[in-house]
């Protein structure tokens, strides 16, 4: 989790920017130069073109971010800066990336759905569908929405549509 001050003034870095940090993030207090870096920025690229997309992204995104710091001094022949990860960076490192994220996301909702399955399976098995009443159509509605089912779901299982099984729900209910 972000700390406040860092959630407040930093926006997702990106792919090259998060490969940075994490890279600065394991290498140790004498930093790094961008032209170490360089393979970072990708595969097909020249070794110059690779060291000014990871110069501009420390330059333009991370630097003023305050994720990194950068000292010595930038002579060409030296190496360039020596860059530093900040505690602001270090804490965006731990992020998940997005691709990370989404493969999180993605087991969730499989989950929600396998969760959403059973419950569909336990009603069905229990007698519920076209033939129950009204009453029990509700009730059963409300419990198989709190357990992730869509309304389509709900709908195929009493033999409605979606749009019916909308109008048993309460409005704070309803969704997607």
């Amino acid at each position: 989790m972000l700390s406040e001050a860092t959630a407040a003034t930093v926006t997702y870095p990106g792919p090259l920017g998060t490969a940075i940090l994490r890279v600065l993030a394991v290498a140790g207090p004498a930093g790094l130069t961008s032209t170490v870096m360089g393979p970072l920025a990708g595969p097909g690229l020249t070794r110059q073109d690779a060291q000014n997309r990871v110069n501009s992204c420390l330059n333009r995104h991370l630097h003023p971010a305050g994720l990194v710091t950068r000292t010595g001094e930038n002579h060409t022949r030296a190496g360039g800066y020596r860059w530093h990860i900040t505690p602001a960076g270090r804490e965006v490192a731990a992020l998940p990336t997005s691709a990370e994220a989404a493969e999180a996301s993605w087991r969730a909702r499989a989950a929600r759905q396998d969760e959403a399955g059973a419950a569909l399976a336990r009603f069905a098995g229990a007698g519920y569908g076209p033939s129950s009443s009204p009453a029990d159509k509700r009730a059963a509605a409300g419990q198989l929405r709190e357990a992730g089912c869509s309304l389509r779901q709900i709908g195929d299982l009493f033999g409605v549509t979606h749009e019916a099984v909308r109008k048993w729900l309460p409005p704070d209910s309803e969704g997607t």
